[in-house]
Order: C-alpha cells, then structure tokens, then sequence
C-alpha cells in the first residue's frame, strides 16, 4: 500500500509538531491525486517532509508556531494552486531549496566513523527514518523492519533482586558498604524506582550473561542549554514518585554489567543493546540530551554504536570499541 507524507498533512499538526499519514488509496482532492500518481513527486514530498522535520525539531514556543503557518501558507498560496505534474515538481523543488539552503534533502544524519561497515550503514537508515523529534536520549529509534532487535531482558525474581543488586552496587560504589543503603534501595525497588534485568548477549560469537539496572535519570531528557542546567540541578529535589512518572514519557536510564563476577572488568556501559546479524551492539544515544540553542544545532549532537570483544589471559576483560559514529546534518 502506498503511503505518502504528504505536505497537506502538516495541516494536520498537532501543538507537538508530529505529521500524519496520508493513505494514497484515500487521497481525495487534486493535488493529492497527482502526487500519488507520480513517483518523483511522492518522492520530493518524502524530501520535503524530512527536510521540514529537520528544521522543525529544534525550534520553541512561537518561533515553532510560526514555522508551521509558514509551511501552511505554503501548502495553500503556492502548492495547492497547481494543476500539472510539472507545477508541482517545480515548486516542490523549490520549497526544499529554501529549507534545506540547496536543492538535496539533508538527512537527519551522515555517517563520520564505519562508513562501509555494513552495520553503520543499516543503523543510518533507522536513524535517518525516525523524525527527529521521536528520537530519545534513552530509548530506542523504530526498529521495525529493519534487521536490529532489541535484546530481550527478563525481569528478575524479588527473592534474587537484592543479591544481585548487591554484587552491582559492590562494583561501581566499592568504597561504599552496602548496608548503608541497603535500606534505601530496597525501598526504591520495592516501588518500582529501580528495576534490575538479567538478558543474553552475543560477543565474539559466544553467549555472555549481563545483568541491567534501570532508574529515572534527568540524562534522559533532551532539552535546550537554556534550562538543561536547571533541571538537572532540580532534579535531584524531585520525589522518587515525580522522576518515575518523568520517567513515562522520557525512558529510563540502562547500565550493564557483565554477570560473570570473575572478570575483573564488568562493567558494559550504559545504553541499549540491540542484536544486529550474529552480534550484540550497545547504542549510545545520550548525546541527544543538549539541544543547542542556534537553529541549525551547532553542537552536533551524536549517536554511537559499540561493539565488544572478550579478552582472555590473566585480566580477562571486555573492551568495547565504537564501531559507528553519527553527526547531525544541520
């Protein structure tokens, strides 16, 4: 079935930015008929969308209200008066040009470390698939159709929880006896603040027990540099019970440890695993957490995706190395 994104659905926005879908099977008026009925214009209007979206997404406030009555009189003064195929893909082409400052659409994202890589490739088209606004500092991009899984974590029993909190606690606070929070933790799992996983992972061919700890955290949120300070400094006054329903909408904060307490180096890093081909890659995304405040997001904000090998001999250890590195376009 052909869908299309098409500009009259930017009619359809909500406060939030997102665009709708329209089916072709449906499309009713006009123009709608004649953008269906011409590859290279559901083409351009796929180009403009992702070129508006790119624009759209780090703009506030008025100065985002007014970038949607822009693309509206757009759509009603310019693009609905056309008649012919040609019409339109002329000023369609234009319209990009104006946004984008070239003819080309810019996606969201090009590649600056595994060009090649058959995995950075495939990552680049889920990213560059996912408007922008939808991506999360914690969280995974849409997945669907794409040859990445997320790797399956199992909650673990109450009876086991605290033993192995307490072998994760013991790693990364060694200098902290755990019966000084003990108590605290306990609370905080018994309420839901805290939530320890156990999954599988796939390293060097071979299956590799992780355990995962999740918690509210304000890394997860993606906010301009006008206020990010602020609220990280506000957020440690909030209530378990404020940062957990925060938590509903911006996702929760991962960290991993290798399960094998042999190793002398456990720990995993924090982020999303994900299983692509016969391998396990975590995903760092926490990078989009600062927006910059210029309107072209000059701090060029990044993704990473890591991949691990497992290290034999005397200091058995995981090494983690990035493997793909993703800028912003704009």
């Amino acid at each position: 079935m052909k869908k299309l994104m098409s500009g009259l659905a930017l009619l359809l926005l909500s406060s939030q930015g997102m665009a709708a879908e329209l089916d072709c099977n449906t499309a009713t008026s006009q123009v709608e008929k004649l953008i269906c009925s011409d590859k290279a214009l559901l083409q351009l209007d796929e180009d403009m969308s992702i070129a508006y979206r790119n624009m759209r997404a780090p703009l506030y406030g008025v100065e985002r209200e007014n970038y949607l009555v822009k693309q509206r009189n757009w759509l009603k003064q310019v693009r609905n008066k056309c008649q012919t195929i040609k019409c339109l893909i002329k000023v369609y082409q234009a319209r990009i040009s104006e946004i984008n400052g070239q003819k080309a659409p810019l996606t969201n994202f090009r590649i600056t470390k595994g060009q090649g890589y058959t995995v950075c490739e495939a990552f680049l088209k889920v990213l560059n698939r996912t408007p922008r606004e939808e991506l999360k500092a914690c969280g995974l991009p849409n997945l669907t159709g794409s040859r990445f899984k997320p790797v399956e974590f199992t909650e673990v029993t109450a009876d086991k929880t605290l033993q192995m909190d307490r072998k994760y606690y013991e790693f990364i606070n060694y200098r902290v006896p755990y019966e000084t929070v003990e108590a605290q933790r306990i609370n905080r799992y018994q309420s839901g603040f805290y939530r320890i996983y156990t999954g599988m992972l796939t390293i060097d061919g071979k299956k590799e027990p992780v355990i995962q700890v999740a918690q509210p955290s304000s890394i997860c949120y993606t906010l301009p540099d006008s206020i990010s300070k602020t609220f990280q400094d506000n957020w440690e006054t909030l209530s378990d019970e404020k940062k957990l329903n925060f938590s509903k909408s911006a996702g929760v904060f991962k960290v991993h440890v290798s399960a094998d307490m042999n190793l002398n180096t456990r720990s995993l890093n924090s982020g999303e695993f994900v299983q692509f081909n016969d391998g396990s890659y975590l995903i760092d995304m926490f990078s989009l957490r600062r927006k910059n405040l210029n309107k072209d997001w000059t701090g060029k904000n990044r993704v990473s995706l890591y991949e691990f090998d497992r290290k034999t001999g005397k200091n058995s250890r995981f090494e983690s190395k990035k493997r793909c590195g993703y800028w912003y376009n704009y």
